[in-house]
């Protein structure tokens, strides 16, 4: 069971990049939506593979002539609408498989090099999709919730309660979900969402960071 929910809880970097998938039959441009140490997503639009199917991944290393190449089986398969461009898709989900140290290595090397991306989805820095408590001691309805990403610009907090404004200032503490550390900062609400559950999404935009931002970069490092 904790093996089961250790590959549950890794944390995932957002791309956006075209990538290779490689199978028997022949080889076919992707989109790499995705990454992290045990697997990635991909949204498809050519290929079809079923789950079970084993394949070979290359993914271009940001900043580097380089490609990182990695065997990954699929786990599972949904037909989706990609999120941005809004065409069907097919999303792949892939586990990696036989990663000797070396590769682990390189696949860290690889995370940390998207981390240091910018201009992802039009974004200033990538999202990092991460479950983890998220505390606010001045607001009674909010109090304890959970945040469903992260990055160096905000994150995002799923909340049930109604009471949350765009616009208004907040105070709260993020959580580690691993070692319990804590750090505190404050944020402008930049929207609030009904999501598809019926709970509400809301965004977060971080105030100026001034000498917390190596402590915040470390927080989301260790995520991974």
């Amino acid at each position: 069971m904790k093996a089961k929910e250790e590959r549950r809880v890794h944390a995932r970097v957002e791309t956006d990049l075209e990538v290779s998938l490689r199978l028997e039959d022949g080889e076919e441009r992707e989109q790499l939506a995705n990454l992290s140490k045990g697997g990635a997503l991909v949204r498809a639009r050519h290929l079809r593979p079923g789950p079970g199917t084993e394949l070979a991944l290359d993914i271009p290393v940001p900043g580097s002539k380089t490609t990182f190449s990695i065997l990954a089986q699929v786990v599972r398969v949904v037909e989706a609408t990609d999120p941005v461009r809004l065409d069907p898709v097919l999303e792949i989900h892939l586990r990696f498989t036989s990663v000797d140290p070396a590769q682990q290595e390189e696949l860290e090397g690889l995370i940390d090099a998207f981390l240091g991306a910018s201009g992802i989805l039009g974004r200033e820095a990538p999202r990092v999709f991460r479950r983890f408590i998220v505390e606010f001691d001045d607001r009674a309805e909010l109090e304890r919730v959970y945040a469903e990403d992260i990055s160096r610009g905000g994150l995002a907090i799923a909340v049930e309660s109604d009471g949350v404004q765009q616009g208004e200032q907040v105070h709260f503490v993020v959580v580690h979900p691993d070692s319990g550390d804590r750090l505190d900062h404050t944020a402008r609400v930049v929207y609030v969402r009904q999501g598809e559950d019926g709970g509400r999404r809301v965004g977060l935009e971080l105030d100026p960071l001034g000498d917390k931002a190596e402590v915040w970069e470390m927080f989301i490092h260790s995520l991974f």
